[in-house]
């Protein structure tokens, strides 16, 4: 077998011999045996790295050189989030959660679906405090945002 150039003209060849085959229908079989019609949807973009200045597909944020350099970025500054709820206890956990507290505990003030499982004493990481049922609480995402941002003292509302 023949790849390459040489092998698509020889597929092209042994089709048109095969099948007669107007001048547009066999311009129509050359692209699609060649692929080129097969556009990007979005166009590349520049590598995130600093001074990097490889083009990366759309999707992608790091070059092939710089992927392995910032593959656990964000595990790196947050081990803890990753250890307590990237797991699939964690996860069945708050589904069912969430289906017995459908509502925002402050459902009468923001009218929300609950998204968010609260820990209403924060748990700074340790194992039994984060996994007491009675720690917890539904919240839509918006309060929740809300809450921890005035208990960590970030944002207007910590004053």
């Amino acid at each position: 077998m023949v790849s390459g150039y040489a092998g698509l003209q020889a597929r092209y060849h042994l089709m048109r011999s095969n099948c007669r085959l107007g001048l547009l229908q066999h311009i129509w079989a050359f692209i699609a045996l060649t692929g080129i019609h097969k556009m990007p949807h979005k166009p590349a973009h520049g590598c995130k790295h600093q001074r990097c200045r490889n083009l990366v597909p759309a999707g992608e944020s790091y070059c092939s050189a710089h992927k392995t350099a910032h593959a656990n970025d964000f595990a790196r500054g947050h081990p803890e989030h990753f250890r307590l709820y990237n797991n699939k206890r964690w996860r069945s956990y708050r589904r069912m959660f969430l289906a017995e507290h459908p509502l925002c505990v402050n459902f009468t003030e923001c009218r929300r679906e609950a998204t968010v499982v609260d820990h209403i004493e924060d748990h700074k990481g340790d194992w039994d405090t984060f996994w007491r049922a009675d720690n917890h609480q539904a919240m839509c995402a918006y309060c929740h945002n809300s809450k921890t941002a005035k208990s960590r003292g970030w944002g207007k509302g910590s004053e």
